[in-house]
């Protein structure tokens, strides 16, 4: 008697083993027909049913619906649908850390400036297998547009999906490694320390620096431009002040108060034929201030190249011996490029070239000139984060 209830309850258990794979299989097979149809949300729906009714269905439906959820995500990229792209990406990555999903993830968040996250899911791409002659250098690119503090959190999240020791995947609430038996909780328990100093590090103090003060000094050579007799390369000196906006970013400013004199001997002729001529020796330029505003485009790297462009007001007169012309006003275009080193605290710019295209009018006795000098600036500066 007792044999046979035990024989009743053995078919009844198989019956509903088999019933339940019949049932799985009934749902995959559906979801399949939707996936064709293009009606991927109902297939996902289908797939989840399949390993919901016999786990051994779970590996290939995640497969599966991985695979609808990166369609999805691919047709609202096109509609320019771009949170419900991103979105479904994620889930896509979620059921199938596919190298081919994670390649189209990071293009589409490359492709809207999201550069950092780009950057984690081309080196995911990669790890997974991805091509790397193609990949590589699409995360070189990234290298000087990512956030080094978001960057360096992605990291550490990361490393702690995994054991330390077999590099196994494992979930938040393990404590012991599944396949080498490693003791997770005083990793865990660093990396979650880590986790807390970079957040200290950012709120007390790790933040962009916007502006910088400091000082410059220049050597420039000039010459008066668009006339028929150019007189020589004036050479001369400058120096002043200088502020920089937005010296941690890629793009900034930059405005600089200056003094600047130049001048080149020249001889001055007076008299006429019949009471005879006189040949003095001068100094014959141009002095005043200048005040300049440019952009300014950095790449992002401790020793950074920057150009810049701008406009100036120069406000002065010229001279020819001890004789000084009246006061004139000019204004011109400014080209500039060099070489920042950030040194923390401090920027040292070294070498600094301006190029300077400037007009003016001004009047000397009974005449008024124009003139056009072109200007090249050779400029040292050092500035300090404020």
């Amino acid at each position: 008697m007792k044999a046979k209830n035990l024989l009743i309850i053995f078919v009844i258990l198989l019956t509903s083993i088999l019933s339940a794979k019949d049932t799985a299989q009934e749902y995959f097979i559906e979801a399949q027909k939707y996936f064709y149809k293009n009606k991927y949300l109902k297939a996902v729906e289908l797939y989840e049913k399949a390993y919901q009714s016999d786990a051994s269905y779970k590996d290939k439906s995640y497969k599966e619906i991985g695979k609808c959820y990166e369609r999805l995500a691919f047709i609202n990229e096109k509609e320019n649908n771009f949170e419900k792209a991103d979105k479904y990406y994620q889930l896509a990555l979620k059921h199938d850390k596919n190298k081919d999903y994670y390649l189209s993830y990071a293009a589409f968040l490359e492709s809207n400036n999201k550069y950092t996250e780009a950057y984690i899911n081309y080196k995911k791409c990669l790890e997974s297998g991805g091509d790397k002659n193609f990949i590589e250098p699409k995360i070189k690119n990234l290298e000087t547009k990512v956030d080094s503090e978001k960057l360096s959190t992605a990291a550490i999240e990361n490393e702690v999906n995994f054991c330390p020791k077999c590099r196994t995947k494992i979930i938040p609430e393990q404590n012991f490694c599944s396949k080498c038996g490693y003791d997770l909780t005083e990793y865990k328990l660093k990396m979650n320390i880590q986790k807390k100093s970079n957040a200290l590090q950012k709120s007390s103090g790790s933040k962009k620096k916007k502006y910088a003060f400091g000082f410059f000094g220049s050597f420039l050579m000039e010459r008066e431009m668009f006339v028929t007799n150019p007189f020589d390369h004036a050479f001369g000196f400058g120096g002043g002040i200088i502020i920089k906006g937005n010296v941690d970013d890629t793009q900034g400013w930059d405005l600089t108060f200056g003094y600047y004199r130049s001048s080149l001997e020249a001889y001055l002729v007076r008299g006429d034929w019949w009471s005879g001529y006189s040949v003095e020796k001068v100094d014959v330029g141009y002095q005043g201030m200048k005040v300049d505003y440019s952009i300014t485009w950095r790449t992002r790297s401790s020793t950074s190249l920057f150009f810049g462009l701008g406009f100036g007001l120069w406000l002065g007169n010229a001279f020819v011996g001890s004789s000084s012309s009246d006061m004139y006003f000019g204004y011109g275009l400014i080209l500039s490029t060099g070489l920042n080193f950030d040194l923390g605290k401090a920027i040292l710019t070294i070498p600094q070239i301006k190029y300077d295209l400037v007009t003016f009018t001004y009047s000397a006795g009974d005449e008024t000139y124009r003139s056009f000098l072109g200007s090249l600036i050779f400029s040292g500066c050092v500035s300090f984060k404020i």
